[in-house]
């Protein structure tokens, strides 16, 4: 109950600052991440994503997808997250760069051969952007994620992950 308490909140309040008249984001990411057990792994996990939000010159609220393959792990897992993101952006310097810090929270959903497990997962992303047009982004990031999951078929339990994506703007 208190998940989806929590999502409806998060809903109201993305579509109160979509009301706003802020421009439209759409974007892809590419990152390397190393997920983390009981420790970290030894090998790196490529990340794919997609993006979509709102933004405006302080903020931007956007909803992402990623997907993660781990096909060096005994299981072969594949892991789909889906998370929504709030982040505060600093003044432009130089007249092209920022930088950004934020949270997200969402859920994680590991398809395993034995069994499939969805659990909630939050975490925090920081990073830079740099504004080549007013319609085109590139950024790049950090991310470190957590979930309360205790079930062996989550084969992570943290994931951090460095990133670069482009972003374009409506």
């Amino acid at each position: 109950m208190k998940k989806i308490v929590l999502l409806a909140l998060l809903a109201s309040l993305s579509s109160v600052y979509a009301a706003s008249g802020e421009k439209i984001l759409i974007g892809a990411e590419y990152g390397v991440a190393k997920g983390k057990k009981d420790k970290y792994y030894s090998h790196s996990i490529d990340n794919i994503g997609l993006r979509a939000g709102i933004e405006n010159k302080k903020t931007r609220i956007y909803g992402s997808y990623n997907y993660i393959n781990d096909d060096k792990a005994a299981s072969d897992p594949e892991t789909h997250i889906l998370v929504l993101n709030l982040e505060a952006k600093t003044e432009k310097y130089y007249n092209f760069f920022r930088a950004f810090a934020g949270f997200h929270v969402g859920a994680i959903y590991t398809d395993v051969a034995t069994e499939d497990e969805t659990d909630a997962l939050g975490g925090v992303q920081a990073g830079g952007l740099m504004e080549l047009t007013d319609a085109i982004t590139l950024e790049a990031g950090v991310k470190y994620s957590w979930t309360t999951s205790d079930r062996n078929s989550i084969n992570v339990i943290a994931l951090g992950s460095a990133y670069g994506a482009v972003n374009f703007k409506f």
